[in-house]
């Protein structure tokens, strides 16, 4: 069956936590559960290769569990789950170094597939969604592009981009852009060189 392997599941709903276990134990996976934040560090993620993680743990908010362990220096794959998802949370853990964030009740096969396809994913290849303007093999870049891809997704979704000058705001938005497939054109404005008492009808129009 090849090689083992192995997933940590954190979540205080013990027949969630079976249910998925034994889903994926059914599939080939060797698998763990722990019920709380406290128990997830004190066991430690080292031997796991993915992490499926509540949103809502009885000692922790599952976000903070998250950019604890990044916080760390651990790059386990990590998916959330949550019974009442919405789209700042999704984007919040995504931001913060999620593969991605599910609804409960969990579509175990969806579940199973993205969790395969994190552990699987060779670190030197380009993501199959055609060109794109952020290139790059680093880890940095490839969660970059995988955050780009979900916020694409919602489109009337208000999105910041904030960084220093010359670290390529404007690609990150024109790739927004673009694969969000926007009906209208892309549009960049330098606010800075535009007066402030014509900043108002330069951008809305004036009456």
């Amino acid at each position: 069956m090849g090689t083992l392997r192995r997933v940590l599941i954190a979540d205080d709903d013990a027949a969630v936590a079976a249910t998925l276990a034994r889903y994926l134990t059914v599939r080939g996976w060797q698998t763990a559960t722990v019920g709380s934040a406290t128990e997830l560090f004190m066991r430690g993620v080292e031997d796991v290769q993915a992490v499926v993680l509540d949103m809502r743990l009885p000692d922790a908010n599952g976000l903070d569990v998250l950019a604890e362990l990044r916080r760390r220096g651990n790059d386990v794959p990590v998916l959330i789950v949550s019974g009442f998802l919405d789209a700042r949370s999704t984007i919040t853990a995504m931001r913060q170094g999620a593969i991605d964030a599910l609804e409960k009740p969990v579509d175990t096969r969806y579940l199973e597939e993205l969790l395969s396809r994190a552990i699987d994913r060779v670190p030197e290849s380009e993501p199959a969604q055609g060109p794109s303007p952020l290139v790059g093999r680093s880890r940095a870049m490839r969660l970059l592009r995988e955050q780009v891809a979900k916020l694409a997704q919602f489109r009337d979704l208000p999105v910041l981009i904030i960084g220093e000058s010359g670290t390529g705001k404007e690609l990150v938005a024109r790739a927004l852009h673009e694969q969000s497939h926007a009906s209208g054109p892309m549009v960049a404005i330098n606010c800075a060189a535009m007066p402030e008492n014509l900043f108002e009808s330069e951008l809305f129009g004036h009456a």
